[in-house]
């Protein structure tokens, strides 16, 4: 996949869920790679806006921009 080539470690997908796990230092870069993949499908016509969220663990996320 796209992400694998990019290097970003791929933990979990559940249906249009991912779940990644970067070193905390590539997260910023992580989530402008993982937003550009994931919102340039060129099959797609209609915009696809993505969600992150960041934390330690499922509980701990928050939301980023």
């Amino acid at each position: 996949t796209r992400m694998h080539k990019a290097g970003i470690p791929i933990r979990l997908q559940v249906h249009d869920s991912v779940l990644a796990e970067p070193k905390e230092n590539e997260v910023k870069d992580c989530i402008v790679t993982m937003r550009d993949i994931m919102e340039d499908q060129p099959w797609c016509s209609v915009p696809m806006p993505v969600d992150f969220k960041v934390g330690r663990s499922w509980g701990a996320m928050e939301r980023v921009k």
